[in-house]
């Protein structure tokens, strides 16, 4: 049976849900931002994420429907780690807001990464099938930004 495996980084933008380990974490700040609050960052803010916006997931899946490709594995990812330092500040900037984040351990909280780095690499899927991702996280995160200023996110 012909199959491709695809193995996604940190997935997130409009129409997520709640529930995201890592995304929701945007969406969070977001809110806190739109609120007037301080965001929170956990710890020191150095755990790092690799953020694909789910247009590029979409277009990968479809690449690797269309592919005559078949038996490999492959990472969607930007190949690029950004910490939530780095996340904070660019949802600020987007955001016009001169708040200044908070560090803060949050107890209970699962941490999804430990290391300062990843080392995910999407050269196999640009080799096989010409994938490459197309939405920069400032351009993802302007977009998620107007999405729940939509309203529609909190539905």
């Amino acid at each position: 049976m012909p199959f491709v495996s695809l193995r996604y980084a940190s997935v997130y933008g409009e129409r997520q849900h709640r529930r995201a380990v890592n995304s929701a974490y945007i969406v969070d700040t977001i809110d806190s931002i739109r609120r007037g609050e301080r965001p929170v960052i956990p710890d020191d803010g150095s755990e790092v994420h690799d953020y694909i916006h789910i247009e590029d997931i979409a277009h990968a899946n479809i690449m690797a429907m269309a592919s005559d490709v078949s038996g490999e594995s492959f990472n969607v990812a930007t190949g690029t780690s950004t910490s939530l330092n780095e996340l904070v500040s660019i949802i600020l900037r987007e955001m016009g807001s001169g708040l200044t984040p908070e560090h803060r351990k949050i107890e209970g909280k699962i941490r999804a990464t430990v290391s300062s780095t990843l080392k995910f690499s999407n050269a196999r899927i640009a080799d096989r099938l010409g994938w490459r991702p197309r939405i920069s996280l400032d351009e993802g995160i302007r977009r998620i930004i107007r999405w729940t200023e939509s309203g529609i996110a909190a539905a």
